[in-house]
């Protein structure tokens, strides 16, 4: 659990999927405004985008609403632009989420008014920015948490982590796609995990040598 000070992910006010369209590098990057969560956060995958932005070593720390503790990469400067106007985001980087959340403190930080009826967020006082919602996601992406060597002609639980759609937890269980991940290698049998972001899957091998998969 986490301790005292430690910032908490709760599904704030915001109970509609509703984003702000930021660009990132040139490309349209939706961020799910999230006022449970204090800070920012952005996944790996939109960091990748781009070799020039650092990511630092940080101390925060973040846990799910059941105490299920979040991975943190670091955290980094984003350079996101919203009509033109470049806006610097200090955000903490994870593995963990599906897309990027905005945070209470990025909204305190820009004195942002929210006009929920006339979904619209007003930014350091300008005009307002007409906010999007979108149908909720409902792929979670894995991915493995170690390096496994699946044996030839055998089954395996492989440790992996799935992603934080975001940061209200799914309500319910999810079901992991049967798929060739590579010639001879194949993910999942039908197999369901719960809320958690750590679980396992199962991978199977119908080689005539060892190797290990790429999830």
């Amino acid at each position: 659990m986490p301790p005292d000070g430690a910032a908490k992910m709760l599904h704030g006010v915001d109970r509609a999927n509703v984003y702000l369209a930021m660009e990132f590098v040139g490309r349209r990057i939706p961020c799910l405004l999230d006022t449970g969560c204090d800070l920012t956060m952005v996944p790996r995958e939109v960091m990748n985008l781009v070799a020039d932005v650092e990511i630092r070593p940080t101390t925060h720390r973040m846990w799910t609403a059941n105490g299920t503790e979040v991975q943190i990469d670091g955290e980094a400067t984003i350079p996101f632009v919203m009509e033109g106007r470049r806006l610097d985001t200090e955000a903490l980087v994870s593995p963990d989420i599906e897309e990027p959340m905005i945070g209470s403190e990025w909204l305190k930080a820009h004195r942002c008014l929210w006009d929920f009826q006339g979904s619209q967020l007003y930014i350091d006082g300008r005009a307002a920015v007409t906010l999007t919602q979108r149908k909720k996601l409902r792929c979670r992406r894995l991915y493995a948490d170690q390096e496994v060597v699946v044996p030839a002609r055998h089954q395996v639980a492989v440790p992996a982590r799935a992603t934080l759609l975001s940061m209200k937890l799914p309500t319910g269980n999810t079901i992991v796609e049967t798929r060739q991940m590579e010639p001879g290698i194949y993910l999942g049998l039908p197999t369901c995990f719960h809320r958690s972001i750590m679980t396992c899957v199962s991978a199977s091998s119908i080689l005539q040598q060892s190797r290990g998969p790429s999830l």
